[in-house]
């Protein structure tokens, strides 16, 4: 997932993977499970951070999606769909497995639903 969260900022925003390449499970220095939560977790707030970042206006722009033109906007809803499978994927792992997993939580419970903000 991190290596792919990286690979749609960068898609998007042009900002630089700091893990490049598509093999992270292959690197020494990801063989714990600290290293790896460590690192999936960076490639979310490099995402969040992104998306705080960019306008409306940007993400109607245009951007190269590995063959396709699409928008930015775009480029992270893929993101966003990308996530939702493999963790239907990991739900039904772990339920094999005899693994209840944890819950959905969509919000905190001090946090409420607001409409988004149209940024210029």
């Amino acid at each position: 997932m991190a290596a792919v969260n990286y690979r749609y900022v960068n898609f998007a925003t042009g900002q630089a993977n700091p893990y490049p390449g598509d093999d992270l499970e292959t690197l020494k220095e990801m063989q714990s499970k600290t290293a790896v939560t460590k690192v999936t977790m960076e490639s979310y707030d490099a995402v969040i951070n992104a998306l705080k970042n960019l306008t409306t206006t940007q993400g109607q722009e245009k951007a190269a999606y590995y063959k396709w033109d699409t928008t930015k906007e775009m480029i992270f809803r893929k993101g966003f769909e990308r996530l939702t499978h493999h963790r239907g994927q990991t739900t039904i792992y772990l339920r094999l497995k005899g693994v209840v997993p944890l819950g959905e939580k969509l919000l905190n419970a001090t946090e409420r639903m607001h409409p988004i903000q149209n940024k210029p």
